[in-house]
């Protein structure tokens, strides 16, 4: 089958444009304001479970030290996140988008696995292990849309995060287990979105659905925050 490489749906699965960013289906170079308003806007909503977090141990902080650093690097990456689409004009915005997201998922990843592993550092070298594998993936896996790539680089690390969690769960007794199935079903409809937003058409929204995969990830992030609160004080490797 030929494919149409002047299709909108191709261009956003293979575009980069200048700031390095993909082609969203609300990108819209000529605004002369907000590039994506939609993509920008909802990105704020990181902020609220960050900030209501932060407010909540800020009588704890050296006990949640993990969970305020995860929050303080949510809020970093909110931020970017409104920069990086609302303006698109710099590769450095992009950096300031995904970076802090992706410092936040290993913390949250090296507390999960050293919780579970017998010494610490062996679940440091999973996660560091499984990070360097979906650089790999990445940038070796050309025969992979880049849109598509990103997709998979996130199903890892998500997929990484709910196996200890899950261990986790059947070792407590499934407690707070409402936490984590809120979170990993927000999380799996938040990647849905993000990856047909490059397709023509399946969810005949004006601006597109990657608004979406911020407002679900938002949404998430709290539900896993509550159960990190639980989690943090406690040993599972001893049980």
């Amino acid at each position: 089958m030929q494919i149409d490489t002047t299709s909108l749906e191709y261009q956003r699965y293979h575009t980069e444009l200048p700031d390095g960013g993909p082609f969203y289906t609300e990108t819209d170079l000529t605004r002369e304001l907000i590039i994506e308003p939609w993509n920008a806007v909802s990105s704020l909503l990181f902020l609220i479970p960050a900030f209501y977090w932060i407010w909540k141990i800020r009588k704890q902080r050296k006990q949640y030290r993990v969970l305020l650093w995860a929050c303080i690097f949510l809020v970093i990456g909110g931020l970017g996140s409104t920069l990086f689409h609302g303006l698109r004009i710099s590769p450095y915005l992009l950096l300031m988008d995904w970076v802090p997201m992706q410092i936040l998922m290993l913390i949250i990843l090296f507390l999960c696995w050293t919780k579970v592993m017998p010494k610490a550092w062996q679940g440091v070298v999973i996660v560091l292990g499984s990070f360097v594998g979906q650089g790999l993936l990445f940038y070796l896996g050309t025969g992979i849309a880049e849109h598509t790539r990103i997709n998979i680089g996130y199903g890892i690390t998500g997929l990484l995060l709910f196996i200890p969690l899950i261990y986790i769960l059947v070792k407590s007794r499934w407690v707070r287990g409402r936490d984590l199935l809120w979170g990993g079903v927000l999380l799996a409809a938040a990647l849905f979105f993000r990856e047909v937003d490059a397709r023509e058409n399946f969810i005949p929204l004006p601006m597109g659905t990657h608004f979406l995969w911020h407002v679900s990830s938002a949404i998430a992030a709290h539900f896993i925050a509550n159960y990190l609160y639980w989690l943090i004080p406690v040993d599972f490797r001893n049980r």
